[in-house]
């Protein structure tokens, strides 16, 4: 039975979802998860950018502050409210657009980097979700997911939310789970994709291990990819033969 979908959750959350990232805890999360987020995107200047399930509009506006051309994707209108002004503050022109993430409306081969983070865990439909963000994934360019560890402690805590949190009923993946996913629908082999994770503290994390957080994050990047909070995994998109 394919899971529903429910915006108006996201709707209701959509003034307050930012509040948490304002935080000392909060700025420092965000900050570990960009770092490795770029680094793995990548982007270019003058590049073409989806943003699919954009939400608030935080990775857009980090994309677009590094020059790219952005089009950002949500279900929830709210959110798509707040991420328009907060891009209009910055003084960036972003196309937000209205819909889900399986079923884009919009063009094949159109974008040189599709950047879908935290987002792919409520899909109702994750392999259409991700044909579609591969579809309108330009050969040449690539495809950028980011999603909460299922074996990390912080998936297990949010797991016991309240009913009725944003993160109620998502679906959380492993490292495994999550790049056989990718090697199944684009094809693209598991050993070729690139992956790492973020964020190697828990969510109730000591002033030490809060003042190490950079080291920690260096550390499990190089010694234990699969350990952090957050999945990162990255799929290029062959070129076409003959091009």
């Amino acid at each position: 039975m394919v899971k529903e979908r429910e915006p108006a959750k996201f709707d209701n959350w959509a003034d307050k979802y930012d509040q948490w990232f304002q935080t000392p805890r909060g700025a420092l999360v965000y900050a570990l998860e960009e770092d490795l987020i770029m680094a793995m995107a990548r982007p270019r200047a003058g590049e073409k950018a989806l943003d699919v399930g954009c939400g608030t509009g935080n990775f857009t506006l980090a994309l677009a502050e590094r020059g790219l051309e952005l089009y950002g994707l949500d279900a929830s209108e709210k959110m798509l409210a707040v991420a328009a002004r907060k891009l209009t503050a910055a003084g960036h022109q972003v196309v937000l657009q209205h819909g889900t993430m399986e079923k884009i409306a919009l063009d094949d081969n159109s974008f040189d980097l599709v950047l879908c983070v935290s987002a792919l865990e409520i899909s109702p439909q994750p392999e259409q979700a991700v044909a579609e963000m591969w579809r309108v994934t330009r050969p040449g360019g690539r495809l950028v997911l980011a999603v909460l560890n299922a074996i990390s402690p912080w998936a297990e805590e949010r797991s016991q939310r309240e009913e009725g949190s944003i993160w109620d009923d998502q679906h959380f993946y492993s490292p495994e789970e999550l790049l056989e996913l990718l090697a199944r629908v684009t094809g693209v082999p598991a050993g070729e994709i690139e992956w790492n994770s973020s964020v190697f503290f828990g969510p109730r994390p000591t002033d030490a291990e809060l003042d190490r957080a950079w080291e920690l994050e260096r550390e499990g990047r190089e010694k234990n990819p699969g350990g952090g909070a957050m999945l990162v995994a990255r799929v290029d998109k062959p070129r076409s033969r003959g091009r």
